[in-house]
């Protein structure tokens, strides 16, 4: 029962029979009086399904239902909405019950997720306020809860949720992009760890889509790609590990022979002492980088050693000895079809870059011969999914490839402002739609990182240390 006209259907249905009295009737419940012997359950059961409703035995089934009538009672009727999705408390305190059981026992006997539940009584309520045409839509975003209609259209597109590994990543407290978040365990505690987490937060919120986009958990993501897909039914659309292992950077002169590009001479070294032999194979400076994160150019062997140090100590071992190209950084966001084919790519121009090499600005370009290695790459390795090509532009026209990060980039947002949605054709790839490869972008739009400090209440904090979700 959502509305009004529906509990006043059940009273008459009830009082016609002349054997019922109808002592009190709200939202999901209703107190009669009548005489057993006349009538029974069955008959009472009966009369109210033939305009849909029933009644309920089961004690889990009574608790899903007050829960459904708590909610609709609160959005439909009640002045403040969004503290259902926004303070969990509200539900607890109504039916004096952790939040956390509520949400179990809702999943498990619905098959749909609590928070699933809310959006979806929002929505009517949000149809039914259009229907009224009443009010505006800003005055609609209002009444539920919402500080714009940006906000109140999300309702209707994507819901996203956040995977996080320490409670300071800035995502976990941008409400207005992230719906919820939950922290999973570090990379290092290995793949059976990160599954029996995936299958909570699965189990809460029926995940369609995972997009790993962190260099170091991508192995155990593609480790689990299988087990995702047969037992929960998630989709991912990574590289297969056999591409994932081939790009990496130990690997990567090989990697340039077996595909014709151009690398950077590197060498992988274990131990500070091999830092003074560098100078028979290297002439300074020297770019050394992390396995996984992170590179330095190093103009002296005792700086070659200090940034060792750092980068074993964060990253392990081996570290990178890389030769150094002078030129221009330029890089490249693309995406693979994994069958060969490049659904799309977006070369860019650094035009400002920080002491860690990353690109704070840059700028859209007209590159055909770059476009052409990257096409060419995608399709002698069959690249499935989301990649950048970091390479150097020489004065001499020559392409070295530095590095390939088998994940989009921070700045693949640039894509998307040129045209090319390359998230969004990863989340269709994923659920197994036919994407078409775009086919131009605009060519000179230019992208400007900043850094935004964040104001976050303390308890945001002490809730996703403790219990490890917001």
């Amino acid at each position: 029962m959502i509305s009004n006209s529906c509990i006043k259907i059940v009273k008459q249905e009830l009082e016609r029979t002349g054997f019922i009295e109808v002592i009190q009737i709200k939202l999901g419940e209703a107190e009669v009086q009548f005489d057993s012997q006349v009538i029974n359950l069955d008959v009472i059961n009966t009369i109210l399904k033939r305009d849909g409703f029933q009644l309920i035995d089961d004690s889990s089934d009574k608790l899903v239902q007050r829960i459904k009538s708590c909610i609709i009672q609160h959005i439909f009727f009640g002045n403040n909405a969004n503290s259902i999705i926004r303070n969990s408390d509200y539900l607890s305190e109504s039916l004096g019950q952790p939040y956390l059981h509520l949400s179990k026992v809702f999943s498990e006997k619905t098959g749909m997720t609590l928070e699933k539940y809310i959006i979806l009584i929002k929505i009517e309520k949000i149809k039914e306020l259009i229907i009224y045409d009443e009010l505006t839509l800003s005055e609609i975003a209002y009444n539920l809860g919402y500080s714009s209609i940006q906000y109140l259209s999300k309702l209707f597109d994507a819901r996203i949720i956040g995977l996080s590994y320490e409670s300071l990543e800035p995502g976990i407290y941008m409400h207005h992009l992230v719906d919820k978040t939950y922290q999973v365990p570090l990379p290092t505690a290995g793949k059976a760890a990160l599954i029996e987490r995936l299958k909570y937060i699965h189990s809460i919120e029926k995940i369609d889509v995972i997009i790993p986009n962190f260099d170091a958990e991508l192995f155990n993501f593609i480790k689990l790609v299988d087990t995702l897909k047969k037992d929960m039914k998630i989709n991912v659309f990574l590289p297969t590990l056999e591409q994932f292992e081939e790009r990496h950077k130990s690997n990567l002169p090989a990697y340039g022979k077996t595909h014709k590009i151009k690398i950077p001479y590197s060498k992988l070294i274990f131990n500070v002492r091999e830092i003074p032999s560098l100078t028979s194979e290297f002439t300074y400076p020297v770019v050394v980088k992390g396995k996984f994160y992170d590179a330095s150019i190093a103009y002296s062997p005792d700086q070659v050693a200090t940034y060792f140090n750092k980068l074993n100590a964060k990253w392990g071992l081996p570290v990178i000895i890389q030769q150094f190209v002078h030129g221009q950084e330029v890089n490249v966001t693309a995406i693979g079809d994994g069958k060969g084919n490049t659904i799309g790519a977006v070369p860019m121009r650094k035009q400002y870059i920080t002491d860690k090499g990353k690109a704070w600005s840059g700028i859209s370009i007209d590159d055909k011969s770059l476009l052409r290695m990257t096409q060419k790459l995608i399709k002698s390795t069959k690249w499935r999914g989301g990649m950048e090509l970091e390479i150097i532009k020489t004065s001499e026209g020559d392409y070295y490839l530095i590095e390939i990060n088998p994940r989009f980039p921070a700045w693949v947002y640039l894509a998307v402002g040129c045209g090319q949605n390359h998230p969004e054709a990863l989340v269709q790839m994923a659920l197994g739609k036919k994407v078409a490869p775009f086919r131009k972008y605009d060519i000179g739009k230019l992208f400007v990182r900043y850094s935004w400090d964040m104001i976050v209440d303390l308890k945001e904090f002490e809730k996703i240390s403790t219990l490890g979700e917001l």
